[in-house]
C-alpha cells in the first residue's frame, strides 16, 4: 500500500508567486475594509453618545469631560480614516496615470510605425 504524503510535509511547489501575491494584496484590502468598518462603527457610537449629551438637561463635570474625550477620539478616527482612504485614492491615481502613459506610448509607437 502506498502512503500519501502528509499535507504539512508536501512541498509548496504548486503555489505560484503571483497567486501568493494576489492573496496577500486581497488580504490587505480586506484588512483595510475591516478597519474602515470598525472605525465607522466607532464614529456612529460616538455620535450616539453625543446626542445623549446634547439632550441632557443637567450638566455634570464628568459628562463634560467624557464629551471632550469623545471629541478627541473622533478627530483621531477621522485622521485614521483619511490615511486609509488617501492611500487607496493614491493607488487609483497611480494606476490611471500609468494607464495613460501606456496608452500614449502605444499610440506614439503606432503612429511612428504608420508614418514609416
Amino acid at each position: 500500500m502506498t502512503r500519501l504524503p502528509d499535507p504539512i510535509e508536501r512541498p509548496l511547489d504548486w503555489v505560484s508567486p503571483k497567486y501568493v501575491t494576489s492573496l496577500d494584496q486581497r488580504g490587505r484590502y480586506v484588512a483595510t475594509e475591516n478597519t474602515l468598518e470598525r472605525l465607522q462603527e466607532e464614529l456612529e457610537t460616538i455620535a450616539g453618545f453625543d446626542r445623549v449629551h446634547d439632550y441632557a438637561t443637567d450638566s455634570h463635570p464628568a459628562d463634560n469631560h467624557a464629551y471632550a474625550l469623545r471629541q478627541i477620539r473622533r478627530s483621531q478616527i477621522m485622521v485614521e480614516i483619511q490615511k486609509l482612504t488617501s492611500k487607496r485614492e493614491y493607488r487609483n491615481h497611480a494606476r490611471i496615470g500609468s494607464a495613460v502613459v501606456l496608452l500614449r506610448a502605444v499610440g506614439y509607437a503606432t503612429l511612428h510605425y504608420l508614418l514609416k
